[in-house]
């Protein structure tokens, strides 16, 4: 019980994370600079002090569209996949401890 509450735990705080990476990622007015005007992209600055501009949306509809049901759904998705090889290790240790159980006791016979 007490690792199952550890693995609850882990989770949410991976969860909460998440939320807040892509939060601050799809904030873009955080990142903007003070010289963008308003609906602008923020220039990005490469490390050898050259600028680069993000890739543009395609044209037509609602650029924010389902935006925050394909973050939330891709949130999910890594959730599910922590949560799946966390199972897996631990299936894999409890294994281990029973076959080094199994073993000490047959050689203590």
């Amino acid at each position: 019980m007490k690792t199952i509450l550890h693995l609850v735990v882990i989770l949410l705080v991976a969860v909460i994370v998440a939320s807040g990476v892509y939060a601050l990622v799809e904030n873009t007015s955080l990142i903007s600079s003070t010289e963008a005007e308003h609906g602008q992209s923020p220039a990005i600055t490469n490390a050898d002090g050259t600028s680069t501009q993000m890739m543009e949306r395609p044209e037509g509809g609602d650029h924010h569209e389902a935006s925050f049901t394909r973050g939330l759904s891709e949130v999910l998705v890594t959730l599910a996949k922590l949560t799946g090889i966390t199972v897996l290790i631990l299936s894999l240790q409890k294994g281990f401890e029973l076959a080094r159980n199994i073993k000490l006791k047959t050689i203590q016979s």
